[in-house]
């Protein structure tokens, strides 16, 4: 496993947003190694159905994908979680030909969670990458191999923690990281009936608000904050008109 780093401005990032009206903060800085556990937990709650469904539709469709993405010669997962997603995805190739897998996530836990995942595989070489999607991105195509396609992969509806205008940008930006013939790979999820929704994002467990509060105490530990973690509750909130959830403090 190789690894590449770029550091990331916590701090920096917290200043900024928490300054803004109304306050926000960017949802990569939920993975730290807290944040990266308790999101794992949350995929296997009941009510929130997105990783169990894609799970499925890869491994029903995987082959496919490869038939009209080949010569694939390098995989980019962007935000791999555990990594067991592009697992079941490689699982599916017919044509066992060596590949490199660049994984890109802020978490060091997460990456190194997939790295044990995808080097149970054969003929895969996996390179990590600690950093945002678009400098790891950017890291992971500057090396891709001359020979063979490039296949991106960005799961689990994670385009939906984007505004409108940010997700634009941000597909604009891995369309100018990738070559002709290159192929992307976005998982979204659907509309579901409201109580369906809001079950899956403030789950009768309390994970989803121990995963955002999460965030308060790592500014606490890693900044010095003076955040009272009892004074804040989570409210998920269904914003028909945006078809989104959105999570508030």
């Amino acid at each position: 496993v190789q690894t590449c780093a770029l550091p990331i401005s916590f701090a920096e990032a917290v200043q900024f947003y928490l300054m803004q009206a109304p306050r926000e903060l960017p949802s990569e800085f939920f993975y730290d190694a807290l944040g990266s556990a308790l999101f794992e937990a949350i995929c296997e709650l009941p009510w929130y159905r997105i990783t169990r469904a894609e799970r499925a539709l890869l491994a029903r469709h995987g082959a496919q994908i490869f038939s009209l993405a080949e010569p694939v010669s390098t995989v980019v997962e962007l935000g791999p979680g555990s990594g067991d997603k592009l697992a079941t995805l490689l699982d599916a190739r017919t044509i066992a030909r060596p590949a490199t897998v660049h994984l890109v996530d802020v978490s060091a836990a997460a990456l190194s969670l997939a790295s044990r995942t995808l080097g149970e595989l054969e003929n895969v070489t996996i390179v990590t990458h600690r950093a945002t999607y678009e400098a790891g991105l950017g890291e992971a195509t500057d090396a891709r191999s001359r020979r063979g396609r490039t296949l991106v992969a960005f799961l689990g509806s994670n385009i939906g923690n984007f505004d409108p205008p940010g997700a634009d940008a941000f597909l604009r930006g891995v369309r100018g990281s990738l070559l002709p013939h290159d192929v992307l790979l976005v998982g979204a999820d659907l509309v579901k009936p409201e109580r369906d929704l809001l079950l899956a994002y403030d789950d009768p467990l309390g994970i989803t608000a121990a995963f955002n509060r999460n965030l308060l105490l790592r500014i606490n530990r890693e900044l010095g904050g003076d955040f009272d973690l009892d004074r804040f509750a989570h409210r998920a909130v269904w914003n028909a008109e945006h078809s989104r959830v959105e999570m508030h403090l």
